[in-house]
């Protein structure tokens, strides 16, 4: 996920830890994980 603050809230966690997953963030600026980079 990225770093909107909607995505690091801590109802979203809570649901996440309930379901047992784990949320991955990307770093805030990285062009060798974006798609679009490659077309």
């Amino acid at each position: 996920m990225d770093n909107a603050s909607f995505h690091k809230s801590s109802k979203l966690i809570e649901i996440a830890n309930k379901f047992d997953v784990q949320i991955l963030y990307l770093p805030p600026y990285s062009p060798d994980l974006n798609p679009i980079e490659k077309v």
